[in-house]
């Protein structure tokens, strides 16, 4: 325990979310930026080392009227949604158990590859194997029927996903501050990418984002909670579907929406249920 308790320097609770678009642009720019410099194919495994939790096995189903027994099962409390405008959550709940994930970097390499590309800002030399832990809690799984039965053509329902915050735990030792330095300013990042992580002011407990610049974004604001929403629409055989997502965090609880046909409006409507 004392040992643990030594590795430990911080522990970052990533409570807010901040949007981040990346463009199709972007996307050909840092392909562009790797084949100049000669590196058409990229082994990630020579870079670092990545362990994932697999004793999370598969999800877990409970009726949805079971939910204290959900409750303490997960081992947090959390909100639900209730039936609004049609709309119903469905009689199964399933719950994820959580999982771990480890990655240690080999930095040396990392730093070669910056340099490759003319970077200076490079990582620091004692982050090398250096144990980094990403824990993600037992999440839940709720999904609606849908709303529109008498057109099996056109879904129109929600999902959501229940967590609680992720947390991230840096080992002892570590600069976190030059990491994050090194890591805004590796010269493949396309600038406009750059410029939005490092707007991020208070970064240790923000989740970027990503997004498309084809996506509708607006910060929101639902029981007192603040999230952001997005939307997008497709033209898809004349017809006209949008897909809406909401990123909510409520006292420490995730709440992840993701709506099939669903106006942004409708979404909200759906979060500001929750009891």
């Amino acid at each position: 325990m004392q040992k643990a308790e030594a590795e430990i320097l911080s522990l970052f609770r990533l409570n807010n979310f901040k949007a981040v678009t990346i463009t199709p642009d972007d996307l050909q720019d840092i392909k562009s930026k790797f084949y100049q410099a000669g590196n058409k194919e990229i082994d990630l495994k020579q870079y670092g080392d990545i362990k994932v939790s697999r004793d999370y096995g598969l999800p877990k189903e409970f009726n949805k009227n079971d939910l204290n027994e959900i409750k303490s099962y997960v081992g947090y409390n959390f909100k639900i949604p209730q039936d609004v405008d049609g709309y119903k959550m469905s009689d199964s709940v399933y719950v994820q158990k959580g999982r771990t994930i480890e990655f240690k970097l080999n930095v040396d390499k990392i730093n070669n590859l910056i340099k490759t590309f003319g970077g200076n800002k490079l990582l620091p030399e004692n982050l090398n194997e250096k144990t980094f832990k990403i824990i993600l809690g037992n999440s839940v799984h709720i999904s609606s029927t849908d709303k529109n039965e008498s057109d099996s053509s056109k879904n129109i329902s929600y999902g959501l996903d229940i967590m609680k915050t992720p947390e991230i735990i840096v080992p002892d030792g570590v600069d976190i501050e030059k990491v994050r330095d090194a890591v805004i300013n590796m010269p493949f990042i396309p600038d406009d990418i750059r410029k939005q992580i490092a707007s991020i002011k208070d970064w240790k407990s923000t989740i970027p984002f990503p997004v498309s610049d084809a996506d509708a974004i607006k910060d929101v604001t639902i029981n007192g909670s603040k999230g952001i929403v997005l939307s997008r629409k497709f033209d898809v055989s004349s017809s006209l579907e949008v897909y809406s997502n909401l990123a909510l965090n409520d006292n420490g609880v995730i709440y992840l929406f993701s709506g099939n046909n669903m106006s942004p409006d409708e979404l909200i409507k759906i979060a500001e249920s929750m009891r």
